[in-house]
């Protein structure tokens, strides 16, 4: 009998992760130890690898490629392509070679950029970048030029991924009725879920075996009565989204997106673009799995979102969060 119930219950009362409060931890189901080299169905199987004459022999390649592509004789110090089907495509090393003595067929000269490091911001900069960049929920209705958007998704894309997948989508939502659609989303699922934990069936047991689900019902119904009241909680005043999906599901997708989102942030902070996190919506997501994606015609999973807009008013000071607490061990 208590297997029959538990079978009917919603997902997030034996994966808790899924309600609001519990943001992207599905990450947490696997242990890391499972993090290992797959090589994905749609990467090149076969790219072509070679080392010219031009090779002074310092290994930096072999060094830092993760899979093993290259092997450095102990006697001659010669480095040699052993399996260039492990290749997976991250550019590490045409990146580190100082003579540009690795031809890669994935890459292209106008691929292998060439920079100085005093170009680069100093720590000092990045340091007050990550300071000064809020989650600034004032916006006005002035609509992000597309210039900006482009730089925002570009930023993004260049996030590191695992194996090197670049299984990162981006969706730009701006059309009106599209932006109602997230929030009617988000409040219907919320809806859904909150009678579900109300049920006089699920309730007495449910209180018991997981207490703690019932922590998020407030939250939830908090948004979904702002909504019906005429104040959207869950956008603001964003006249625009970014939805950042992967086609696969895998193990580590959801952190790729997540990493996405970061560079995204601080991208936008430094272009002058108000924008926050949707956790709401993406709190949604995880309670109906699939749903929207269906209804904006997106063919992958949903993991992270940013809401975009100009800001109504900006911020000339931050505030200083002190010195974290940490460990050594």
């Amino acid at each position: 009998m208590f297997l029959c119930f538990m079978k009917h219950l919603p997902k997030f009362v034996y994966r808790p992760y899924l309600l609001p409060g519990f943001a992207c931890r599905q990450e947490l189901q696997l242990p890391l130890q499972l993090c290992f080299y797959i090589k994905t169905e749609d990467m090149t199987d076969n790219p072509q690898i070679n080392i010219k004459d031009n090779c002074i022999k310092c290994g930096r390649c072999e060094a830092v490629c993760p899979v093993g592509v290259f092997s450095r004789d102990t006697v001659s110090r010669a480095v040699t392509v052993v399996s260039p089907h492990h290749c997976i495509g991250c550019g590490q090393c045409v990146a580190v070679c100082p003579a540009s003595a690795i031809s890669h067929s994935l890459f292209s000269d106008e691929d292998i950029v060439a920079y100085e490091r005093t170009a680069c911001p100093s720590p000092d900069d990045v340091m007050l970048l990550m300071k000064t960049r809020r989650s600034n929920r004032a916006m006005s209705r002035k609509p992000v030029e597309r210039a900006l958007v482009e730089k925002i998704i570009e930023a993004a894309y260049s996030s590191p991924t695992a194996h090197n997948s670049r299984d990162l989508q981006f969706t730009l939502v701006s059309s009106d009725d599209k932006l109602r659609m997230l929030t009617d989303f988000t409040c219907a699922t919320y809806s859904r879920t909150i009678r579900r934990l109300q049920s006089p069936f699920v309730k007495p047991f449910l209180s018991l075996i997981k207490p703690g689900v019932y922590a998020n019902v407030p939250v939830m119904s908090h948004v979904v009565k702002s909504w019906a009241s005429g104040h959207d909680n869950v956008l603001r005043k964003a006249t625009a989204v970014i939805l950042i999906s992967t086609r696969r599901n895998e193990m580590m997708s959801s952190a790729d997106a997540q990493l996405a989102y970061q560079n995204a942030s601080l991208m936008a902070e430094s272009l002058g673009v108000a924008h926050f996190y949707l956790g709401y919506l993406c709190a949604a997501l995880r309670l109906a799995p699939g749903k929207l994606e269906g209804s904006l015609g997106i063919s992958g999973t949903i993991h992270a979102a940013m809401a975009i807009g100009m800001p109504a008013m900006r911020f000339d000071k931050y505030i200083d969060r002190g010195c974290p607490e940490w460990s050594e061990i």
